[in-house]
């Protein structure tokens, strides 16, 4: 026979779709069955058992005060966490307490403070598929905000990266498959959740529908919409999953924002990945990235800002030019600038807070930290006034004071409230004349004890006599066993101790109602006040929100200034021209982890030289130098000075990397296929006004394979693409290529021999290279002497054997074929109108193994 609690228990757990199921009991919170097996295992806890009629059913529990430890463990193991609270006061229920479903827990629903990292955000991600397109709507439910965006298919890692989810809602029916792109996705990013939801859900006349509900419209003209975008369907799911895991308490989402490609400098997955910009490679975590180089934000919601802006520089000239105007005023004004950060150190996470408030799960000590925030507002409004740059001066405007709401919450907190409102001592002194009532008579009561048993032990002669209080019998009178003579007739019997009995009498039965009703009463107010407390500041919620972000954007401007100072940066030249003119530039992030002083290099750029051709050997910095040119066109066009001693950019629409370490063999592919891949999408994307670094491609087959690929792809980017180039190669057949390309031109690392040995200057320098220095390179790194000595033998052998080879292999291959093979035929039949890169690189080796053949 089911007992009436398991039975409700169940009516819970038939509602959930395999979650864990957190039952309210008392102070814990109970598992049962298989929910109580797995919470054993993974939370390390004791497994016991519960009746249920005949049966024994496991159980475990978690106490409910520090429930969010246990979470924090299931959610990190792939689990899914349902709460079921007690909605009424187990002391009003008339039999079994009610419960109900209030809250699952998903990786990306999480609210709690000690479940999220400071200054990253935690999105919920839906994707809508179309034939060619994918749409993406995102939120973080801690801080409200909400973003929408459409783009290819192909390029939806592109997006994920950037984004980075901690849980992706998709159609069911994709999910089923599990075809090529969800894949991918468990394959490059292993730590999203992946969640199914019904299809019919996802619909872009539902996802109108829904917008329109949530924002009180009647058209979503105004936020830039027009109705029939694939985004929507992803914002009709992503509503509905929020709908379903908060039990249509969806809380605070603040305006949507239609995020537009043309308004952001785009960044491929391998680009972002290879610059480390926010994690690194290697093993040396994010102290090597461009992040920990920039962070110097004070508050959590300007670090969680600067993660956005360093993934998503702008396009738009005049926006990063007030971002720098801004910058350049708190580099020159030093007392403003300190000030400033001293006053944001100490801002807590507003942004946070706001939601918490409109959702009523802040605390009582999260209401202390909001008001300990706000008291540093006025200061940082006074400063922002005498500003001049523009940006400056709208954070200025936007930022409220919120005077008001501190006097609120000076007048009815506490100077140090608990954390929960059931500890008491939330609500002041003076702010409630029925509460310091209620807390005077409980406060009293010590008092009064001591008066009642000093009066009661010289009454009756008993110096022994003691009064005190447990939580079972109340209020008693000990008398020990030799006194026990003189106990009076009014002395009502109430427990019998081995040496002792205790007593109550009708006085001290009245004061023990009195005094336990008035503890009661006063609970009761204090959490009655709380309430009204909280409900007062959700009125501030839009002020709030407004404050938080001005006070984020001043943030990371002042990071950009402190580097800047620190750190010798310079304000950049940003034109609407083709040019990248870099003066005794420095990598941003090499030159702060490096012992020995970093070598700056110059790097000009323009329409009669726009491809630039690198050579020289391995770990003499063509690498580092080609990325630090990115990262420093990176740099401006987020709005920071650059690590230069001059900088003029002409504004870059898209960055592409090709740099060879970051071949994702994981996927399945070869390491030449994922460069050809890569090469590809560079190639098919790639715009006059791209930015395009490329470090050893064709290094994945055979040199001749790969010099052959090479040549055709510089080709391809000086006569096609005509964009901004740097080619770094070990190939020095394609120094040839600047005789040919006339807006090309030869670089090289500067070495230096002495003796035998080679000295590495890391300095750019025009011209070609004339040697690959390997097997320096491998004496350096330490290779066995009869290894050295030998490959010293083979590439002088090898040498020569290419100097007889080369002028006929110049003529035959580089250049043109004899003019009665077969060669010239199929060159002449290529579509050129019409084929691909990567048709075009395939075609290529068709013709080489054609030239070999005939040669």
């Amino acid at each position: 026979m089911t007992t009436p609690m398991f039975r409700q228990y169940l009516e819970v757990k038939k509602k959930l779709s395999g979650e864990i199921l957190f039952f309210r009991m008392g102070d814990f919170y109970e598992m049962f069955y298989e929910d109580a097996k797995i919470a054993s295992r993974v939370l390390g806890i004791a497994l016991t058992s519960r009746s249920n009629g005949k049966e024994k059913v496991p159980m475990a529990g978690v106490p409910y005060q520090s429930a969010s430890s246990y979470l924090k463990k299931l959610i990190q193991a792939g689990y899914k966490v349902a709460i079921c609270d007690q909605v009424e006061d187990p002391k009003q229920a008339k039999g079994l307490v009610r419960r109900e479903l209030v809250r699952i827990v998903t990786p990306g629903t999480l609210i709690e403070e000690d479940l999220l990292e400071e200054k990253r955000s935690n999105y919920l991600l839906a994707l809508s598929f179309g034939k060619r397109e994918v749409g993406l709507a995102w939120v973080d439910i801690s801080t409200g905000e909400f973003f929408l965006s459409q783009g290819d298919r192909q390029n939806l890692l592109d997006q994920l990266d950037r984004i980075r989810p901690s849980e992706c809602v998709v159609p069911e029916k994709v999910f089923r498959q599990r075809g090529e792109v969800l894949s991918k996705i468990q394959k490059v990013f292993p730590r999203v959740v992946l969640t199914p939801l019904e299809d019919w859900f996802f619909d872009e006349k539902e996802g109108v529908r829904r917008l329109k509900k949530l924002y009180r419209v009647v058209s979503l003209r105004g936020m830039g919409i027009e109705g029939k975008e694939i985004y929507l369907a992803a914002a009709a799911a992503l509503l509905e999953y929020l709908e379903r895991t908060q039990q249509g308490k969806v809380g605070l989402l603040q305006p949507v924002s239609v995020e537009r490609q043309e308004d952001y400098m785009y960044l491929d997955i391998a680009t972002q990945r290879t610059l480390e910009l926010l994690d690194t490679m290697g093993s040396g975590g994010e102290k090597y990235t461009l992040l920990s180089t920039l962070d110097r934000t004070r508050t959590p919601m300007g670090g969680r800002l600067l993660v956005k802006w360093i993934v998503q520089p702008l396009r738009k000239r005049e926006a990063i030019l007030e971002r720098l105007e801004g910058v350049e005023e708190l580099v020159e004004q030093r007392e403003l600038r300190h000030s400033l950060t001293q006053a944001l150190e100490k801002v807590q996470d507003l942004e946070r807070m706001a939601s918490r408030v409109q959702t009523g799960s802040i605390t009582p000590r999260g209401l202390a930290h909001l008001r300990s925030s706000l008291a540093t507002l006025p200061e940082v409004k006074h400063l922002l006034a005498s500003c001049s740059a523009k940006i400056l001066k709208k954070l200025w405007e936007k930022l409220d004071a919120l005077e008001d709401l501190k006097n609120l919450l000076e007048r009815a907190l506490s100077d140090w409230p608990p954390l929960y409102v059931q500890e008491g001592g939330v609500i002041r002194e003076g702010y409630s004349k029925e509460l310091d009532e209620l807390r005077f008579l409980s406060q009293d009561a010590d008092q009064w004890m001591e008066e009642y048993q000093k009066r009661e032990a010289e009454r009756l002669g008993i110096p022994s006599l003691k009064v005190g209080f447990n939580q079972v019998f109340g209020y008693y009178i000990e008398v020990t066993n030799p006194h026990r003579h003189k106990v009076p007739k009014n002395y009502i019997r109430r427990q019998t101790l081995k040496n002792a009995e205790r007593y109550i009498t009708p006085e001290l039965k009245e004061f023990e109602e009195k005094v336990l009703d008035a503890k009661e009463k006063m609970l009761a107010l204090e959490a009655e006040l709380f309430q009204k407390l909280k409900e007062e500041v959700r009125k501030y919620v839009p002020s709030l929100i407004q404050t938080a972000r001005a006070i984020a954007v001043l943030d990371v401007l002042l990071s950009f200034a402190q580097v800047a100072v620190e750190r010798g940066y310079v304000k950049p030249e940003i034109v609407e021209e083709f040019v990248l003119e870099i003066e005794e530039g420095r990598h941003p992030v090499l030159e702060r982890v490096l012992e020995a002083p970093f070598v700056p290099n110059d790097t000009y750029m323009g329409r009669n030289n726009y491809l630039h051709i690198i050579t020289g050997p391995n770990m003499a910095g063509k690498s580092t130098y080609i990325r630090q040119v990115g990262l420093i066109v990176l740099l401006a066009q987020m709005g920071s000075f650059v690590s230069a001693k001059r900088a003029r950019i002409g504004l870059v629409d898209r960055l592409f990397t090709r740099l060879g370490s970051t071949d994702e063999l994981y996927l399945g592919y070869s390491t030449f296929m994922v460069e050809m891949l890569e090469t590809a999408n560079i190639l098919n994307h790639a715009t006059e006004r791209s930015l395009v670094l490329l470090d050893e491609v064709g290094r994945g087959t055979s040199t001749y394979d790969g010099v052959s690929i090479a040549w055709a792809i510089c080709e391809y980017l000086h006569d096609v693409i005509r964009c901004r180039t740097l080619f770094a190669t070990h190939y020095h057949e394609l120094t040839e290529l600047p005789k040919k390309l006339q807006r090309a031109a030869n670089y090289n690392i500067e070495i230096r021999e002495w003796e035998g040995e080679i000295v590495f200057l890391h300095k750019i320098q025009k011209g070609p290279t004339t040697k690959s220095y390997g097997v320096h390179v491998a004496k350096l790194a330490g290779m066995p002497k009869q290894v050295l000595a030998r490959a010293e033998e083979i590439l002088a052998q090898l040498e020569k054997k290419h100097r007889k080879n080369s002028s006929k292999l110049s003529q035959l291959f580089l250049f043109a074929p004899p003019s009665d093979s077969q060669l010239r035929e199929k060159l002449l039949q290529i579509p050129l109108d019409h084929i691909t890169p990567l048709e075009a690189l395939l075609k290529l080796k068709e013709l080489q193994e054609l030239a070999k053949r005939e040669g």
